[in-house]
């Protein structure tokens, strides 16, 4: 079956979902997210919880380190250069690692993370008409970088020793193609997730804003059109979840019948990816450093806003859009969706 056609798919449509809707897919979203991040028992627990962390890290420094100090020392030694810059590197990974936020509970949920997918790099599609935009596809570029971007991905794809879990999709040939080179799961298709970016209002707004911030396309007026784009899609998306859940509960030698999906992938387009994540996150009740993470992130092709209940996080393979702070050295020796991760949680 090629990788953009989506007939025969497990295909999920909701047109115009209630209010009632659409708290009641925001309710089941956070529930099997493991619920709203939690705040510590007590100061005490807090301080175990920071000095557990520390020792972790320097555990894991520590060891993975030794061997690699033994080759750099070398390597330093064969270029006349100083063993100091072996100590500078191993500090300052060292203190990235610190700056992460521990775990504070083992996790309890369905699906540990969400992680919003902006499809490939296509060519401009050749007519207006909606089957023209449909069939455009993967310029060898854009293969190569979907391709590419399995380093990143790769990262979400196991939750402890548990598979990768569920992929959805646009029913756009460039979405699935993209979610196929990448390594995903067969994409289930959310209608909405495609159709919503299709109407008069969301084309508009495209137009006058083109590949732009979530922030700017609020700032310019068209936040309540980017709501309702988000809301039909998540609630498709609670719809295909909770399809999936119970297709495993009525498996009894799916992951021992406890229904764990593990993480969730949703492949869609530019902006309109980052407002699905922006809802799920204020429903998540997120920090507003999370939330300002989305709004200002400008969302690149075959990058990722990952969503869980601790925080959020930009994937990528761009080094200029590393965050402040963080020179190459660093981003050579830990890679910066690790980084990401590590600091949602």
């Amino acid at each position: 079956q090629p990788a953009s056609d989506f007939a025969g798919r497990k295909v999920i449509s909701r047109e115009s979902p209630t209010p009632e809707d659409v708290e009641q897919a925001l309710q089941f979203l956070v529930t099997i997210m493991g619920g709203p991040k939690a705040a510590p028992e007590s100061k005490e627990s807090d301080d175990k919880m920071k000095q557990d962390w520390d020792k972790a890290v320097q555990d894991t420094v520590t060891e993975e380190w030794t061997q690699a100090g033994k080759e750099m020392r070398e390597k330093l030694r064969e270029q006349g250069s100083s063993p100091s810059e072996l100590k500078e590197i191993i500090e300052v990974t060292e203190e990235a690692l610190k700056g992460a936020t521990p775990p504070e509970a083992p996790f309890q949920g369905l699906v540990p993370s969400i992680t919003f997918v902006r499809h490939s790099t296509t060519d401009k599609a050749q007519g207006d008409s909606v089957e023209d935009d449909l069939g455009r596809v993967l310029t060898v570029d854009g293969r190569s970088l979907a391709a590419s971007s399995r380093r990143w991905f790769s990262t979400l794809c196991k939750a402890d020793d548990k598979p990768f879990g569920v992929a959805v999709s646009s029913k756009a040939g460039r979405c699935l193609e993209t979610a196929f080179l990448m390594g995903a799961p067969e994409p289930i298709v959310l209608s909405g997730v495609y159709d919503g970016i299709m109407t008069e209002e969301c084309r508009a707004a495209f137009a006058a804003e083109g590949y732009a911030t979530l922030e700017k396309y609020i700032s310019s007026g068209h936040g309540a059109i980017l709501r309702t784009y988000a809301e039909r899609g998540l609630v498709e998306l609670a719809d295909a979840l909770e399809y999936k859940v119970t297709q495993l509960r009525d498996d009894p030698l799916a992951n021992d019948g406890n229904a764990f999906l593990g993480n969730v992938v949703v492949f869609g387009h530019a902006v309109f990816s980052a407002a699905m994540a922006m809802l799920l996150a204020q429903a998540l009740r997120l920090h507003r450093s999370d939330t300002t993470l989305i709004a200002k992130c400008l969302h690149g092709e075959a990058e990722g806003i990952v969503v869980c209940g601790a925080g959020t996080g930009h994937c990528n393979l761009d080094s200029t859009k590393l965050d402040e702070g963080v020179d190459m050295q660093t981003a050579q020796s830990l890679s910066y969706v690790y980084k990401c991760l590590k600091s949602s949680g």
